[in-house]
């Protein structure tokens, strides 16, 4: 094997010129091959480490990323928990609610069944108190009419019977134009049913309210009259409802009754007797030894009230 020849053979001159070129490229092929070798080396290192780093970040990264997870998942629980308690105790609170408001019902509900409705006076003249204003009338020349005997549906004159049924009618079922005033046999009729519960004892006559006569027209079915202004009366007929019970499945209505001077503000008996001057809107009951006291009967037919006799007591 031939030695290797070096720098240190050219300096000698031991080398020709074809040895010392080779000696050269030899020298700076190894210098060039250290240089990258130790480039090679370093760069790989460096390389390494940044590698070492991003695996060490991506490391602590997804231990962070497990653990965020697990405690997100512990939060979940936790509120899925929460969650589950509280509607349950809810749940048992409204049960309880529920069970509460249940035994007080039924405690109510026994007691209105242990205990019957009382009908006393204040609670008939809750409930029937509206029939006396069924039988209102607007009398002039017979104005004590209902108050001065006694009466039943068949007694009770057949023109007074038609005043109180003219009460009763809606404003719109009254026609008053050019001074002729115009009523419907049939409306007439519809009202007078609401007080008497049939027309059993209706017929179709003439009739009055307060000064305004009215004439049946045959021909048209219908009460017609001339609208005139009739003269002031200064006297009132006061009634005031004294009592109401049930009698024999009928309602009855005691009253007192007066008549009010409306100059004087004097209260008087139907016959004039003197009660009491200066008259202020007192309780008719304070006068009930002297004033006029009336009965008022009204039968039940089908659960509705009809009046059936008027007399004085």
């Amino acid at each position: 094997m031939a030695k290797k020849r070096t720098r240190k053979d050219i300096n000698t001159g031991d080398l020709d010129i074809d040895e010392i070129e080779k000696v050269i490229k030899s020298e700076i092929r190894e210098d060039l091959y250290d240089e990258i070798t130790n480039k090679i080396n370093t760069e790989s290192k460096k390389s390494l480490d940044k590698l070492e780093k991003r695996i060490i970040k991506y490391k602590n990264f997804s231990i962070f990323k497990r653990d965020l997870l697990i405690l997100i998942f512990l939060i979940i629980i936790l509120i899925e928990t929460y969650v589950i308690i509280v509607n349950n105790y809810s749940i048992k609170k409204i049960n309880d609610i529920d069970k509460n408001v249940s035994e007080v019902n039924k405690d109510i509900i026994d007691d209105n069944n242990n205990h019957e409705e009382v009908k006393d006076k204040e609670w008939y003249i809750n409930n029937y108190s509206y029939l006396m204003s069924n039988i209102k009338t607007n009398l002039k020349d017979n104005k004590y009419y209902l108050y001065t005997n006694d009466y039943t549906i068949d007694t009770i004159d057949n023109s007074v019977k038609l005043n109180m049924a003219y009460q009763l009618l809606d404003k719109d079922k009254i026609n008053n134009a050019d001074g002729i005033i115009k009523v419907s046999s049939s409306d007439l009729k519809d009202a007078y049913k609401k007080i008497f519960g049939s027309l059993n004892s209706f017929s179709n006559s003439n009739f009055s309210n307060n000064c305004i006569n009215f004439i049946y027209n045959e021909s048209l079915d219908t009460y017609i009259a001339i609208d005139i202004n009739c003269e002031y009366d200064n006297n009132t007929i006061l009634e005031q409802i004294e009592n109401i019970y049930e009698e024999n499945n009928n309602i009855v209505i005691e009253t007192l009754v007066g008549v009010l001077n409306e100059d004087l503000k004097t209260l008087n008996t139907l016959d004039g007797n003197n009660v009491i001057n200066n008259y202020n809107n007192e309780d008719l009951s304070e006068y009930i030894d002297k004033l006029n006291k009336r009965i008022y009967i009204f039968e039940n037919i089908e659960n509705n009230y009809y009046l059936k006799e008027i007399k004085g007591n």
